[in-house]
């Protein structure tokens, strides 16, 4: 079938721009809007790349999420009520381990707070891709949670880059650590 193949070469093509994103150690801007849309794409569109893939293949798609004791550390961080907090689950990396979630729990797992607001996996690739130039800028209606975090991003930085940087690379990590040790591509 023709769509699968011309999927399939799209999803080959977008895996060595993410591989080549994990190994690189900080993302650029640009890097950061291209990475917004490859997510999407396989995440959070219509019809997922990467779900379909996976179901063509019989395989089911688990992605890193908060495990139970990293749920009750962040609760407790965000009772403090940090300006900023973020989860790192999203590499998979929490020192309170993590699970293996499904793309429905993903997409609601929260990625960051920014002064006490939430922001989900989607909600922040929706940022980045709809309002912040990845596929689309949109500066008007923008919410005051979007404001604070590219405000806070100018002063704040994680391993050498901004946070919405470092918190696309945790994402992108923890893809590929998904396609790694579940879905068996890499």
């Amino acid at each position: 079938m023709e769509h699968n193949r011309e999927r399939l070469e799209l999803f080959r093509d977008d895996l060595v721009k993410l591989r080549n994103w994990n190994q690189s150690p900080i993302l650029s801007k640009v890097d950061l809007r291209d990475a917004s849309v490859i997510i999407f794409r396989w995440l959070f569109d219509q019809a997922p790349i990467l779900q379909a893939i996976c179901d063509e293949a019989g395989i089911a798609l688990q992605l890193p999420g908060a495990s139970d004791a990293a749920k009750a550390y962040t609760m407790k961080v965000v009772q403090m009520q940090p300006q900023f907090y973020l989860c790192t689950e999203a590499s998979g990396d929490s020192p309170f381990g993590m699970a293996w979630i499904s793309l429905a729990e993903y997409a609601d797992d929260t990625l960051l707070y920014i002064d006490g607001h939430a922001v989900t996996n989607r909600t922040f690739i929706g940022l980045v891709r709809n309002k912040l130039g990845g596929s689309h800028f949109d500066i008007a209606d923008r919410k005051k949670w979007q404001r604070d975090l590219l405000d806070f991003s100018d002063h704040l930085y994680l391993s050498g880059q901004n946070p919405m940087n470092f918190a696309m690379k945790c994402m992108i990590t923890g893809i590929i650590r998904a396609m790694e040790e579940k879905i068996g591509v890499i």
